[in-house]
């Protein structure tokens, strides 16, 4: 795997519309108000209000993520708007399995856009380029958008996963 050689905060990936670009302490406004978001939030088991200060709080626990090479980790910057409206990562990397966890979230103002779509056909490609050979994603069923998102990229259910009180469905993509 290729993740030794990667440097983690310079990862910059990009299409016609969109820049996946780490975050920095400048998009905490931004962090805040996507994580806070009660249309996001509803089927994810986290504190629903997140203060500024905390934004920055997990915008420095991510940037150390970077530094030890835990995870990927991308702000959704979008070019028409010029602001963030989104994250997606790539976490729970195991370098000998070749396996990482999927992770996305979109400012409820940017639905039903394709934004999404677009993000995690860039970060797909970027995973295939680190010799990721399997991703797994985890969404709550009712969650139907992202089932269908997921289904759409070929992601196949392996089953349930209950944890802090909240049952996902798991699923699984290989890359190779």
């Amino acid at each position: 795997m290729l993740l030794h050689n990667t440097a983690y905060c310079e990862t910059i990936l990009q299409n016609d519309r969109l820049i996946l670009r780490p975050l920095l302490i400048k998009d905490a406004t931004a962090i805040s108000g996507i994580r806070s978001d009660e249309r996001v939030n509803k089927y994810i088991n986290r504190a629903s209000q997140l203060s500024e200060f905390g934004a920055k709080e997990f915008i420095l626990k991510i940037q150390k993520g970077y530094e030890i090479q835990q995870w990927f980790y991308w702000a959704i910057y979008l070019k028409s708007e010029q602001q963030i409206v989104g994250t997606i990562c790539l976490f729970h990397i195991d370098e000998i399995e070749n396996t990482a966890e999927l992770g996305y979230e979109l400012s409820s103002h940017y639905h039903r856009r394709g934004i999404i779509k677009e993000a995690i056909q860039e970060v797909l490609k970027f995973a295939k380029s680190i010799s990721i050979s399997k991703l797994y994603a985890y969404t709550n069923p009712d969650n139907i958008a992202s089932v269908k998102l997921l289904e759409m990229f070929q992601f196949s259910i392996d089953g349930l996963k209950i944890d802090a009180n909240q049952q996902n469905e798991v699923f699984s993509k290989y890359l190779h």
